[in-house]
Order: structure tokens, then sequence, then C-alpha cells
């Protein structure tokens, strides 16, 4: 059984209340706050991509660096898809989706700064990177993709959108006598803790 640091907990309980985190100058959504389990950004990096997954500035997601999270278990993983699958894949999310051929199938990649793929052209279809990640399955949009023998071997780094908290990394700092107040703030830049309910 894993114990997790009290402050952890309350950490991510105070995530998960609404009105709990808000930006400074009220103007903060409970809803675009950000989290993962795992960020898979270079030397650890959380790379808060704001403007590329809500579609605007957002000032409390700004990066912050993570370096615990590089050592976790399951930091790097691999999948294989077969042309024939991630073909399959791509039609039952694009009805009009037409593969090209195998070494050109997934090309145009383009990155963040931390590795993140923002988005890139599969077929005759050009998506985010996110979104490529979630028809995939795979643990998060940081990625890099060779073909070898046929197949569609994927590096994925980290776990989760890779922006905002971490929990492995917020446990960490549980671990070092953090509080949560203490690890909220570290992962919300310019943010305070409000009471958002009364006694």
């Amino acid at each position: 059984m894993v114990l997790w640091p009290t402050s952890f907990l309350s950490a991510i309980r105070s995530f998960s209340m609404e009105k709990d985190v808000r930006n400074c100058d009220g103007g903060g959504d409970a809803g675009q706050v950000g989290q993962q389990s795992v960020t898979g950004g270079v030397a650890g990096i959380a790379y808060a991509y704001a403007t590329e997954i809500y579609g605007k500035d957002i000032k409390y997601l700004t990066n912050v660096a993570t370096p615990y999270d590089t050592v976790a278990n399951n930091y790097q993983t691999k999948q294989t898809f077969s042309y024939e699958e991630l073909n399959s894949l791509m039609g039952k999310k694009y009805k009009d989706y037409k593969a090209e051929n195998i070494d050109k199938n997934v090309s145009e990649i383009k990155k963040s700064n931390y590795g993140t793929v923002l988005s890139l052209r599969v077929g005759n279809k050009e998506i985010k990177g996110y979104e490529f990640a979630d028809i995939l399955k795979l643990r998060s949009s940081n990625f890099n993709v060779e073909v070898k023998e046929g197949s569609y071997i994927f590096t994925v780094c980290g776990y989760g959108e890779n922006i905002g908290l971490s929990k492995f990394g917020s446990c960490q700092l549980a671990k070092q006598g953090s509080s949560y107040i203490e690890i909220l703030e570290y992962y919300y830049p310019g943010t305070k803790i409000v009471r958002g309910y009364k006694k």
C-alpha cells in the first residue's frame, strides 16, 4: 500500500475543489488549472502551452521545473502500431481520412520548446498533437516516432496533459516538507489560495 504525504493529499483535494485555486486578479477558471501525473519535458520541465490547449493565454500556467518526474516509474514508454492499425484508428475518427505511404504518413511534426507535439500531419489530416495522442491512447503528447519494419514506434515521455500540477512532483515536494499551499503556489505561480465556502 502506498502512503501519500498529508500535504500532497491536501494539494490534490484543493486542486479538485472548484474555486480553491484562483488567479490573483480574480479571473481564474477552476476548469482550466491543468493537471498531469508525470510531466514529459526535457530535464523535467512542466511545459504550459496554454494557448495551444485552451486557445488563450492563462497567466498562472507557466513553465515550472519538475526534476523529480524524470525518475518516476514509466516516465518513458514505447508503443508500437502497424501501418494498418494506425490507419484503422484514424479512419474510425475521420471518415474522410486517406493514408499516405508508410514513410510519409506521419509527417510535419511541430513541437513546443519542451518536446510536446503541437500539431502534425497524418495522411491527409492535420491535427493537434493531443488529439492524435488521444486517438492512439498514448500516455501524453510528448512523443517521438520512428518507422521500423513496417510499424510506427512511439517513444512517449510523461503521462497526462503535461500542463499544470504534477502528481509525482508534488508528492516529492510534500515528502521534503512543503505544505499543500506551497505546492499549489509552486505549480500555479501568481495564484493564491482562498476559501471557496463559508464555515
